[in-house]
């Protein structure tokens, strides 16, 4: 009986020797179902070993009971040595930022469980400085020379466990091995070339075209147009388009295809920021990822159609079919295939979508700034047919105040607000004066970047003339980088940027754009959310035919 008195202290002191020596040590994100499982299996062994004693020893009147209570315990201690670590002996402790936050990740959960992570990180860094403590092993950090610092060719900063959210089911962001991202990357180049983008300009005006032909719908019935949904439409199909070689079909139906409603949820979940053996858990529940399984098999049985065609203008999955030289992928090449077709549809539709909604938002606040864009943009086009225009990609990468519209929108509503993060190497990085430990991940948030008064001068208002015209807007360049830079950069960045400006063009060029009566703009601003990529709302715009234009 002295032994069984003793044995809750004892379950505790080995809860403790689990954290020290196991837990606290490596990656556990992939094993929590195995953990669970472990954690059962030892209650119910236990339970039944106890019964057998319980014959014996009149001592244990309820064995599974007792069982359970050993095992409290076991978390308690774990649990205990756990909160210790973090608040007083980590490596990070030293670092300002709320005591919730350094205690589990799981408080960030409920902080941002509005979609409003950039927001509430943007609030931290006020409170505390340009370094807080965003959780128990992250870091944020808002200093210019953080940008390069994590995210330079030279950096040594690495992809954290984050990008295991769907392990082991891989595409080209989701690569968490240098070598092997490296060379993926160098697949997708050939993808990104001035040929390709040429061919996918072509392909883009077709869609462009239909997105017009629904937008002067709108300005004949007089009724305001949500452009947010056929922006969307807009690039759902174009992506769709290049990377499986058919278009959802969105912009021909009143109703979206399926796929886009279970894409629209995917970012919702990622916007809470779940810590990754959380959602990894959550994932392995019967039918709650049921839906994606469901877009994975259509994407590749799609990736599998389009291999037996070749289109007449090249699409990207021509760059990535091309390494096979007409033999057929292995079953972990297929699914890579699969998996980088999403990629495509996912990143490139959503991101570039909320940046075009946000930019026809600003032009529309801001007449004056649209005024000017389209004095610029109107020696630069081309009457292609009598019912429509065109430019050329070249005119339009130099046209100063369309760029600067651009980079204005990305500083203002960054496609990725906050969780750009990566791990800090073994030995560890001094960023700006601070030694960041080796292992911590280091987020540098785009939209607390973007906002700061320490890089910008009037932060939080719209002037596109800091990007030409008045570069003392911009105290500190170096924090500019809606696309990242280095070896984890977006590889899309010219298509999107291609894209972004020959549609704006042809857009305020063709309509006059206003916000719908009543709204001036201010909800726009409040209801955007920070699903890990950008979530804009309904933007309702009035539209009129330009003079001129049929």
């Amino acid at each position: 009986m002295m032994a069984i008195a003793g044995a809750p202290v004892t379950a505790a002191i080995l809860g403790v020797a689990a954290h020290v020596l196991y837990f606290a040590r490596g990656e556990h994100h992939l094993h929590g179902l195995r953990y669970v499982e472990a954690f059962l299996l030892s209650w119910l062994s236990t339970a039944a070993l106890l019964r057998r004693l319980a014959e014996t020893d009149s001592g244990f009147a309820n064995p599974a009971s007792f069982s359970a209570m050993l095992h409290l315990c076991f978390l308690c201690g774990l649990l205990t040595s756990c909160v210790i670590y973090r608040v007083l002996l980590s490596p990070l402790r030293r670092f300002p930022g709320p005591l919730d936050l350094r205690i589990s990740s799981l408080s960030l959960v409920f902080r941002v469980r509005n979609g409003d992570a950039h927001k509430q990180v943007q609030d931290l860094h006020a409170r505390y400085g340009p370094f807080v403590r965003i959780g128990p092993s992250a870091v944020s950090v808002i200093e210019p020379s953080a940008i390069r610092a994590v995210h330079g060719a030279d950096s040594g900063f690495s992809k954290g466990d984050f990008y295991d959210l769907l392990h082991p089911a891989k595409s080209l962001q989701m690569m968490r091995n240098k070598q092997e991202h490296a060379a993926r990357r160098r697949v997708w180049s050939a993808a990104f070339s001035d040929r390709a983008l040429r061919g996918y300009e072509k392909r883009a005006a077709a869609y462009q075209d239909k997105l017009l032909a629904r937008m002067a719908e709108s300005a004949d019935s007089g009724r305001p147009m949500d452009m947010r949904r056929w922006i969307h439409a807009f690039n759902f199909d174009l992506t769709s388009d290049l990377a499986l070689g058919q278009p959802f079909g969105n912009l021909d139906s009143d109703k979206n295809h399926w796929v886009i409603e279970v894409m629209d949820a995917g970012p919702k979940v990622l916007g809470l920021m779940l810590p990754t053996w959380v959602f990894r858990l959550l994932s392995d529940i019967p039918g709650l990822n049921r839906d994606w399984f469901r877009w994975f098999n259509f994407a590749r049985d799609s990736m599998m159609a389009r291999m037996k065609t070749k289109p007449e203008i090249p699409d990207m999955a021509s760059a990535l079919l091309g390494v096979f030289e007409g033999r057929k992928p292995t079953a972990e090449e297929m699914a890579l295939l699969t998996g980088d077709s999403q990629l495509i549809i996912g990143a490139g539709s959503d991101t570039s979508s909320s940046t075009m909604t946000a930019m026809l938002c600003l032009l529309a606040k801001h007449p004056e700034v649209l005024a000017k864009l389209r004095d610029e943009l109107a020696p630069l086009a081309v009457r292609a047919t009598p019912s429509a225009i065109s430019f050329s990609s070249e005119s339009l990468a130099s046209a100063s105040i369309l760029n600067g519209v651009i980079n204005e929108t990305l500083r203002l509503y960054p496609v990725v607000p906050t969780a750009t993060y990566r791990r800090a190497p073994p030995q560890g990085v001094e960023i700006a004066g601070t030694f960041i430990p080796g292992g911590t991940d280091v987020w540098t948030p785009q939209y607390a970047i973007g906002r700061s008064e320490e890089i910008y001068q009037q932060p939080n208002s719209f002037r596109p003339e800091r990007w030409h015209e008045n570069p003392e807007l911009v105290k500190d360049s170096r924090a500019f980088a809606p696309f990242l830079i280095g070896p984890y950069s977006c590889i899309g960045k010219p298509l999107a940027l291609q894209t972004i400006r020959s549609t704006i063009a042809k857009i305020v060029c063709t309509f006059d754009i206003a916000l719908a009566p009543d709204d001036d703009g201010l909800g726009f601003e409040a209801d955007v959310k920070d699903r890990w990529i950008l979530g804009v709302p309904k933007l309702l715009l009035t539209l009129k035919r330009r003079p001129g234009e049929p």
